[in-house]
């Protein structure tokens, strides 16, 4: 049977000739599979002078421009370490200055130092990492404040645009099956009673109503690095997604993140609720960091946390009816299932709004 942390033989021969094109000096003595990302392809190096570094190949389906994907990373990574330098990794550039690497066979790849004596987590267990969580991004969106967005490349054309999410849901639900199972169907309701709520980003954009500023795009918890032992807040990872946007947005899918009681999926997505204790423990982290909020944006934290899981949960029901194109699957029903408890985490939400809404006024 495979060893289901070690890559197949393909990738280690990739990796092992690309290596020198980075770190010409250095020899592999073992390489593993790294995380649980969705979307690239994530890998560890173990070096046979004891260091490790990190190599990710980046999903060119998803970022068309992968090279572009990792000069944003670049700049947002070397102005973040030149504010604080323990609040970013080191991307390491290839012997001729480049942030990225193409193989001969067309893979776009990447080297980053390997942070040692580090964690991730893909769930939530307590108020406490709930709060070192919301510091990690306050410190990201504060030391970023002074970074002009408009020298990133949009590294995904259409992310987080909630009407073409809403259109492509469309296109899918009416060449689908019609005969649906309980679960489809529940998440096909949900998603048809709030299509009519698409435009409301674009009307604040339209409006003014919210400065344009940096943003991760994807602050889960899955996203953040903390440390082994005391679970301080580290540094946001999985810097792809960064890219001009509302603060709004990026607060609200933390907290759809960090308050979700079971996590992005699990086998009883109907107990799925928004824990308001991490709602407020992410708050104060944030608060804590020095990073401050306008007034006009507090007030829009809710409908950051409302409409960022609907359009997951969307997302992942559009997916699950196109075959899984998207988001990487271990079966064939888990994008439903994900879909099923972000649909349950949203109705949640809206019940619990007024109590929502006044923590984030608190802040």
């Amino acid at each position: 049977m495979a060893d289901q942390h070690k890559p197949g033989d393909d990738i280690v021969q990739a990796i092992s000739r690309f290596l020198p094109f980075f770190l010409p000096a250095s020899r592999i003595r073992a390489i593993e599979i790294l995380g649980n990302g969705t979307i690239n392809d994530t890998y560890r190096l173990h070096l046979e002078d004891q260091s490790s570094v990190v190599c990710q190949q980046i999903n060119q389906t998803i970022f068309p421009e992968p090279s572009r994907v990792a000069d944003n990373v670049w700049l947002v990574t070397e102005h973040l370490r030149k504010r604080k330098p323990a609040a970013a990794f080191r991307l390491i550039q290839t012997i001729d200055g480049l942030n990225s690497y193409r193989d001969t066979s067309g893979r776009t790849w990447r080297m980053l130092e390997f942070i040692e004596k580090s964690v991730t987590y893909e769930t939530v267990t307590s108020e406490a990492l709930a709060f070192e969580g919301g510091k990690i991004l306050g410190r990201f969106h504060r030391l970023l404040a002074d970074f002009d967005p408009s020298l990133l490349t949009d590294p995904l054309p259409g992310f987080h645009d909630l009407p073409r999410y809403c259109h492509q849901y469309r296109q899918a639900r009416d060449q689908s099956d019609p005969v649906h199972s309980r679960d489809l169907q529940f998440c096909l309701d949900e998603a048809n009673r709030r299509l009519s709520q698409a435009g409301f980003w674009h009307e604040i954009s339209r409006r003014k109503v919210l400065q344009q500023r940096v943003i991760h795009g994807d602050p889960k918890i899955a996203n953040m690095l903390f440390e082994q032992k005391s679970d301080d807040g580290l540094m946001m990872i999985d810097l792809d997604t960064v890219s001009s946007g509302l603060l709004t947005s990026d607060l609200g899918d933390c907290l759809r993140s960090f308050c979700n009681s079971g996590g992005e999926q699990h086998e009883a997505p109907e107990d799925t609720r928004f824990v308001l204790d991490r709602c407020r423990a992410v708050l104060l982290g944030y608060h804590r960091t020095g990073a401050r909020l306008s007034e006009p944006e507090k007030r829009l934290i809710f409908q950051g946390v409302r409409l960022l899981t609907y359009e997951l949960g969307l997302r992942f029901l559009t997916d699950h009816l196109l075959g899984n194109r998207y988001f990487k699957v271990s079966r064939p029903d888990e994008n439903l299932n994900r879909a099923l408890c972000q649909f349950y985490l949203l109705i949640s939400i809206e019940r619990q709004q007024d109590e929502i809404e006044r923590i984030c006024l608190q802040i």
